[in-house]
């Protein structure tokens, strides 16, 4: 490989992170627990009326809708939330990128005008839990 080889395969530029949220428009508590690869990774606590970040990671490939490859790009195979009180669960498919809304928040530009934030919301209302 030649030293303009390396420079290029070098070259990668930060683009941004990917990051995924819990919005609780409900009147219940919840724990959501996610699991990636062997291991359940995450315990994060929701309260009634709250937004929380479960999971974070860095994406080199710009503002861009993954579609339904959403999860498994961050390296997500399972979601599961325990509601309080135990009786209940929430109804909505939470691996189904339709229940998810997307948005996105530049930071800078780059030449091709897509530097920043991806970010996934899975709301969850009164309606979803059951």
């Amino acid at each position: 490989m030649t030293l303009a080889g390396i420079l290029v395969f070098c070259s990668c530029e930060y683009k941004g992170p990917t990051s995924f949220k819990v919005e609780n428009n409900s009147d219940y508590s919840f724990d959501l627990y996610f699991k990636r690869g062997l291991k359940w990774d995450s315990l994060i606590s929701v309260k009634p009326l709250k937004t929380e970040t479960f999971f974070l990671f860095e994406d080199i490939n710009g503002m861009r809708d993954r579609e339904d490859q959403f999860l498994s790009r961050a390296g997500i195979d399972s979601i599961y939330f325990v509601v309080s009180p135990d009786s209940l669960k929430i109804t909505k498919n939470v691996m189904k990128r339709e229940n998810w809304d997307y948005s996105t928040k530049p930071f800078k530009k780059d030449k091709e005008g897509r530097a920043g934030d991806n970010i996934y919301t899975f709301r969850i209302i009164n309606d979803d839990i059951k």
